[in-house]
């Protein structure tokens, strides 16, 4: 979701740049932050048990990530790191539903690209790993 950059820095967010293949989060950290890309393309990764990467998204210009973790205590599921470099604007968790709680259009807005980021996810799992339906 694209926040109009002078909204986010009036509410607080920095600019931070990360150099090619930089951690900008790490599987098991605790969200502290909104991040939006200004410039640059972002992997979110894992890895199996056997060592092998899975890629779960390639984000690139005016796209956010990790944002739905700031409604909940959760860690996140994933990996974050430059593919080349970024500039990225990062804005507090606090100050992030603050701003939210201000502006309940932009919540709205959050929530309607959250339900399509997620249908999407679910329907490329379904291409890739279709469900086996049980029989009675």
């Amino acid at each position: 979701m694209i926040i109009d950059e002078n909204l986010l820095l009036e509410n607080g967010a920095v600019y931070e740049n990360y150099s090619a293949k930089e951690i900008i989060y790490l599987l098991g950290d605790c969200p502290h932050y909104y991040f939006q890309i200004v410039r640059g393309i972002v992997e979110l990764n894992n890895y199996h048990e056997d060592g092998k990467e899975f890629t779960q998204n390639i984000l690139s210009d005016g796209q956010s990530f990790g944002e739905s973790l700031l409604f909940s205590d959760n860690k996140y599921p994933t990996n974050a790191i430059s593919r080349i470099e970024c500039t990225i604007l990062k804005l507090r968790k606090s100050d992030f539903l603050k701003m939210l709680e201000e502006r309940k259009d932009l919540m709205f807005s959050l929530f309607a690209y959250l339900c399509d980021r997620l249908s999407i996810n679910i329907s490329c799992l379904l291409i890739t790993h279709p469900l086996t339906l049980c029989q009675k």
